[in-house]
């Protein structure tokens, strides 16, 4: 049985940034899902053109938040507005799906949310995706370091010279 991966907007669009969405339909231990309010968030068109044929392919399915708790939780985070829908809904899908997170949002709201995530080692950020294709062989250290050269230029900074320090 796969692991449920949620996909946050920021990780979506920093693997469009480097050409790694498809990437995800490497990882049979992992089902990749969004919410539509996080597909909202991904709003040039041609990043939605990249993400519509991972959505189309398979890679990324979309699931809606349905359950009483989740449609609570949701309206909880976005009670005093500091919480965007995109990232409300993936909280929602995680915390009471026990899902993995993927999400590179570190602002202070969301922060609380995602420590028990973090803490409970459900948390995948770009890095960690990054890595494990670099275990598996999907891509080399000298690509990752190039992907993290166009991160970087993307204004997503990494705490790490290269990834070779990381493997």
């Amino acid at each position: 049985m796969p692991n449920y991966v949620v996909l946050d907007a920021c990780v979506i669009i920093n693997l469009i940034h480097i050409d790694a969405l498809q990437m995800l339909g490497s990882f049979p231990d992992y089902k990749f899902i969004m919410p539509p309010e996080a597909y909202q968030e991904v709003t040039r068109p041609e990043q939605k053109s990249v993400l519509d044929k991972a959505l189309n392919e398979n890679i990324i399915t979309q699931e809606k938040i349905t359950a009483l708790p989740e449609l609570e939780q949701y309206a909880d985070l976005r009670a005093d507005g500091r919480i965007g829908k995109g990232e409300a809904a993936c909280l929602a899908l995680a915390i009471n799906r026990g899902c993995y997170l993927a999400t590179d949002d570190n602002q202070s709201a969301v922060r609380k949310y995602v420590k028990p995530i973090r803490e409970s080692g459900r948390l995948i950020e770009t890095p960690v995706l990054i890595i494990n294709a670099i275990k598996k062989g999907f891509i080399s250290v000298e690509e990752a370091d190039h992907a993290k050269m166009i991160l970087e230029q993307h204004n997503y900074k990494m705490k790490f010279e290269s990834f070779k320090d990381m493997i």
